[in-house]
């Protein structure tokens, strides 16, 4: 009689369960933003304890900054309980989920931005929901890593990537007055989310890419969520697309250059809603001035990267036929 023991290892726990402690942890850390998060001193002298509730009535019920992190932390559990349906799934919550991170650790340094406020002072329940929801998103990011298979190849071309991105970014075709510039950075993120997928576009683009700009341009950590997480995590789109994309295609093909163009369309229209969203968040820009500033540069850098991919399609879907890359296809 044959006796089939199967190895548990921490890849089949995370594939089998890493989504439910992601869900529980995002939860809970919902569930902590009811106690005082923030003190608010404002320049008459007076405090505010500020908690969740307070977003909803009292003094702070039209700053939508924490009910923003708020909507992220439910779409973030929302997906994550979508993954039975599609694994990309996860690589989506995961990307919310660390935004949700990201809008709650910045949580002083917006209330710090407004006028009338003299200072703020974090509270434990700020600190405790940060805590929970990393662990949620890294559980998430576990997940979605879960039946990845990396080699040294991979590693080195998605380094390299990031690399051709930071220079290119050196190089401005067009600098905007007050920030943003047209250049070609997006080009190798594009291109790394569409040989590697969403959740390497994710770690690579938004995280890796994002953090290094926003650490060197000067314009300080409270606008990474948006511009720079949300601005280039948008390539998880393009990694999304990616089956659509080549689909067995090894040269130039209308149906693949339409799913290619819908895919760079989308992830640059992201990149400029996180961008329009921060300057109305940050330097409380109105909506419409907002989205005419970030609009002359984004959609022509984009645009550009685009262009550029959808003529060399037929020779990118050679070297991705030669050189496969097998773990985008199971996350």
């Amino acid at each position: 009689m044959e006796k089939n023991d199967k190895k548990v290892t921490f890849a089949s726990l995370m594939e089998k369960y890493g989504h439910y402690v992601a869900i529980g942890l995002a939860a809970i850390s919902i569930f902590v933003l009811f106690a005082p998060l923030l003190t608010i001193k404002t320049n008459g002298g007076d405090y505010f304890d500020v908690a969740l509730p307070s977003f909803f009535c009292g003094s702070y019920q039209y700053d939508w900054t924490m009910i923003v992190t708020l909507c992220l932390g439910c779409v973030g559990i929302v997906l994550a309980f979508l993954k039975p349906i599609s694994k990309h799934c996860m690589s989506i919550s995961t990307f919310v989920l660390i935004l949700y991170v990201a809008m709650l650790a910045l949580a002083k340094s917006f209330f710090g931005n407004n006028s009338g406020v003299s200072k703020v002072y974090v509270q434990p329940g700020l600190y405790a929901s940060i805590i929970l929801a990393s662990f949620a998103a890294l559980f998430a990011l576990s997940d979605s890593y879960s039946n990845n298979e990396m080699s040294v190849r991979d590693i080195a071309e998605e380094g390299v990537l990031v690399a051709m991105a930071w220079v290119l970014n050196l190089i401005t075709l067009f600098k905007a007055p007050t920030g943003g510039s047209v250049n070609l950075q997006m080009l190798p993120l594009f291109l790394l989310a569409l040989r590697h997928g969403p959740t390497h576009g994710l770690i690579a683009g938004g995280i890796v890419y994002g953090l290094i700009s926003c650490m060197t341009d000067g314009y300080g950590l409270q606008t990474y969520p948006f511009d720079y997480l949300i601005g280039f995590g948008s390539i998880v789109v393009i990694g999304l697309f990616k089956p659509l994309i080549f689909n067995g295609n090894t040269n130039y093909n209308p149906k693949s250059e339409l799913f290619l163009l819908l895919a760079g369309v989308l992830a640059t229209f992201i990149r400029l809603v996180g961008s329009t969203l921060s300057s109305m968040i940050l330097y409380e820009v109105p909506f419409v001035d907002s989205l005419i500033y970030n609009s002359i540069y984004i959609p022509v850098s984009g645009g550009i990267a685009l262009g550029i991919i959808m003529l060399l399609f037929g020779p990118l879907a050679k070297l991705n036929a030669r050189f496969p890359i097998k773990h985008s296809y199971l996350l």
